[in-house]
């Protein structure tokens, strides 16, 4: 469940994850292009100067005027540009574009105070730097979408082409000043061409700038010089006015497209960082929401899962057992489920507390129904007790009257039939959960049980018993012992074939206890039945639809879970055609008291008494009776009934006689 939650917050998180990490990349990809814009556009204050620097040089090189100044700016500005298309920061366009203006102004340089050339030599690399420097300019803002940009980049343009028309109308004054008869057509297309270049230049910039309104104003007067061509020196100094308003307003458009570049490289590398963090933020309170939401779903079903997970395997069996024990349903609180949300989960909790409660109402109903149902195997048994203890007491007192061995006989197998009612209605008593009374807590000897236990069984001829070790058993182990072995010997027999014998051992254990054995040679019981039996005799076993089939083992484990006995089932033999069953009973010696010190073993003439004598000595030491009066009614009680063991044979005078020896 915990994993599904995940999967389903993780889809829209992952979603999230990849948009945001789309956003930051464009953010970041915007950072990186702007950086790389300024690094261009700051070359263009260097390039400009450059270009500026050559056009005062070549300049003063046309009437040879140069003077240590502008060679020094010239040699700066040439070094400043070197510099930086050595850097390997700028696009490879434009610093192919800077080297070439590079070449160009040291070649002008190279003429010193005087031309190297033609005046018109000079003019020419002017004219070149100037087209290198437009592109400079275009190629640096090419990429940048930007109107103030675009504005100041026209301007910058602009200028530049100004100031090169300025340029070549100075070199035509010069010209037409040195050579006199000079045409002066191509002055006078120069001049138009600034006018209209001003003209163009002015629309640019605010109708009340008064650099440019003095740029034109100059022009003007300067045109009016020329044309007098009275004053070659006021011509000369008013462009050099002008060639220094021209450079202002040059240097003021590229520190403009300069700013606003490191702007924007400012501000989109502010918003690669701020979208970054906001991503990022945003991100881990997903996270940390995800995570409380899943928390709040999950920790109420691991509540649940737990509480349940008890209730189904602690509290419930401990609840339904105390309620079996006899105590009272209204005694027994159920814990609810520790899970009190509102929720579809809440309402599983109190579905499951309602589950519980009526789970313990029908253990309080079956534990009722089981004490009504035990109640009448009670009646019922007790009843049949007493009605099969009177018929064994008639059946007693006509095998002390009949002379006759056939009747006898007859009246041995009546006894014996009885004797088994009578153990039936004792399993009905125990199945009942009902303890069988009994007249006397004196210890009995293990002999006496071993005896006893085998005249229960109708086919006591086929049991061939072991000498029983010294010792007493107390009661009521002594008398529940009998009960057990008859169970384990009846199966013996039935489960033997007619012709075999059950062999009925018993020794003495390790721990000071009895270990007795019942062996059979049935056909045995297949390894996986008998590990369940096993299981039950270990563990016990409540009633159900088996236990009437089953009955002798389940009285067997109840009589030994009552006691501490251990009770085993195992293969006779591992490999036989009929290996056979073996039951294994383990008595601990706390159930086993010392025989009295004048008590002594039976001699031989003790065990070829009367059997009417024997009979009774039998049923003195094995289990003393009640006076059997008609007024005990179905609680009379006989913990023990003896009927002659094998070896008994009857003589031609009535009394019967024993030939077993003592090992």
């Amino acid at each position: 469940m915990v994993w599904r939650l995940i999967a389903v917050m993780a889809i829209p998180l992952l979603l999230a994850s990849i948009f945001g990490g789309i956003r930051i990349r464009d953010a970041v990809e915007e950072s990186t292009k702007t950086r790389a814009e300024a690094s261009q556009v700051a070359a263009v204050p260097a390039l400009l100067e450059l270009y500026a620097a050559s056009v005062v040089l070549g300049a003063a090189q046309i009437p040879r005027a140069v003077t240590p100044d502008v060679t020094s700016r010239a040699d700066r500005a040439i070094a400043n540009a070197q510099a930086l298309t050595g850097g390997g920061t700028l696009h490879p366009d434009i610093a192919r574009t800077a080297d070439a203006m590079v070449n160009t102004a040291e070649q002008i340089r190279a003429g010193g105070t005087a031309p190297a050339g033609s005046i018109q030599l000079v003019v020419n690399r002017l004219h070149q730097l100037q087209g290198n420097v437009v592109d400079v300019v275009e190629s640096s803002v090419e990429s940048i979408d930007d109107v103030s940009v675009r504005n100041a980049t026209s301007r910058l343009v602009d200028i530049q082409s100004s100031r090169l028309l300025l340029l070549d109308e100075s070199v035509a004054f010069l010209r037409a000043q040195l050579t006199p008869g000079h045409p002066r057509d191509d002055f006078v297309a120069l001049r138009g061409a600034e006018q209209a270049s001003l003209q163009e230049l002015a629309r640019q910039y605010p109708a009340d700038d008064a650099r440019v309104a003095k740029l034109v104003s100059v022009e003007q007067q300067r045109q009016q010089w020329i044309v007098a061509s009275t004053k070659p020196a006021v011509v000369r100094d008013q462009g050099v006015t002008s060639s220094e308003l021209f450079a202002t307003l040059s240097d003021e458009a590229a520190g403009s497209i300069q700013a606003t570049v490191s702007h924007r490289s400012s501000e989109a590398r502010t918003s690669a960082i701020r979208n970054t963090v906001v991503v990022l933020l945003a991100l881990f309170c997903a996270l940390v929401l995800a995570a409380l939401v899943v928390r709040s779903i999950t920790g109420p079903l691991r509540r649940l899962q737990t509480a349940t997970r008890r209730i189904a395997e602690e509290d419930l069996p401990a609840e339904v057992e105390r309620i079996k024990v006899g105590e009272s349903i209204d005694d027994v609180h159920a814990e609810p489920v520790p899970v009190h949300t509102r929720e579809e989960v809440g309402r599983v909790a109190r579905a499951v507390d309602a589950i519980h409660g009526q789970a313990l109402r029908l253990a309080g109903e079956q534990a009722t129904l089981r004490l009504q149902v035990n109640d009448m195997f009670e009646t019922l048994a007790r009843r049949n007790r007493g009605l099969v203890d009177r018929q064994l007491e008639l059946i007693e007192s006509l095998e002390f009257d009949e002379k006759d061995s056939t009747s006898l006989d007859r009246l041995f197998v009546l006894d014996h039939l009885a004797t088994r009612m009578r153990r039936t209605s004792d399993n009905l008593l125990i199945l009942a959960d009902k303890g069988v009374r009994r007249a006397s807590t004196d210890p009995v000897r293990i002999s006496d049980v071993l005896h006893a236990a085998i005249s229960e069984v109708e086919d006591y001829r086929r049991v061939k018993a072991t000498e029983a070790p010294p010792g007493m058993l107390v009661e009521p182990a002594a008398t529940d012992v009998v009960h057990l072995l008859a169970e384990l010997l009846d199966n013996a027999l039935r489960a033997s074939p007619p012709d075999k014998d059950v062999r009925f051992n018993i020794a003495a254990a390790q721990d000071q206890g009895l270990l007795i054995e019942v062996a059979d040679r049935g056909i045995g019981i297949p390894p996986a039945v008998m590990a369940d039996i096993n299981e039950n005799l270990r563990h016990g076993t409540d009633p159900g639809p088996d236990t009437a089939r089953q009955m002798g083992l389940f009285v067997v484990s109840r009589l030994a879970h009552s006691h501490g006995l251990e009770v085993r089932l195992r293969p006779t033999f591992d490999t036989a055609r009929d290996p056979g069953v073996t039951a294994t009973v383990h008595i601990p010696h706390t159930l086993i008291v010392a025989p009295p010190a004048e008590s002594v073993p039976p001699t031989e003439s003790e065990l070829s008494m009367d059997l009417d004598h024997r009979l009774l000595v039998a049923a003195a030491e094995a289990a003393p009776h009640t006076d059997g009066s008609p007024s005990d009614g179905p609680h009379t009680d006989r913990s023990v009934t003896f009927s002659p063991p094998s070896g008994f044979s009857r003589g031609p005078d009535g009394t019967y006689s024993v030939t077993l020896g003592i090992r």
